[in-house]
């Protein structure tokens, strides 16, 4: 698992699907989107099943359990801090809504192209990453984030 740091806000990348629920992710947010086979794990006691182009969007990843995946799984996921996300909202944005809704059903079903933008992001956000020597690293990772978002 690769972990960057800059100033407060950590970034993370990961193809494990394993890792998604490491204790490091306890302070962030997770986006996880199936590429390939199948796999499922136990959130606020359901238990999810996810295929190829399913996006699990889970705040505090620390709270899944039991990971289970075919062989065959292959996922992509990006972590930031949870507190650093919600500060790029807009001030009427769907949080409450959409973190209620999220802790009912995390998984959210992807159109082939929809997955495409998606990995594209995360692929521009993981390249960023490495440039926390920028002045204005803080700004171009949230920029990126919210895109993603």
């Amino acid at each position: 698992m690769a972990i960057f740091a800059a100033m407060k806000t950590e970034f993370l990348y990961s193809t494990d699907f394993y890792g998604m629920n490491a204790r490091d992710l306890s302070h962030t947010c997770i986006h996880l989107l199936c590429t390939a086979g199948e796999g499922s794990f136990v959130f606020t006691e359901g238990c999810y099943h996810i295929v190829k182009n399913d996006l699990v969007v889970i705040p505090y990843p620390v709270r899944i359990s039991n990971p289970a995946a075919h062989s065959d799984i292959q996922v992509e996921w990006f972590a930031a801090d949870y507190k650093f996300l919600q500060s790029l909202l807009p001030s009427n944005n769907y949080s409450i809504g959409g973190s209620i809704s999220l802790n009912q059903d995390p998984v959210i079903k992807l159109t082939d192209e929809q997955a495409g933008h998606l990995l594209d992001d995360f692929h521009r956000l993981r390249e960023r990453m490495d440039d926390s020597h920028l002045q204005f690293y803080r700004e171009l990772m949230g920029s990126l984030c919210l895109t993603m978002m």
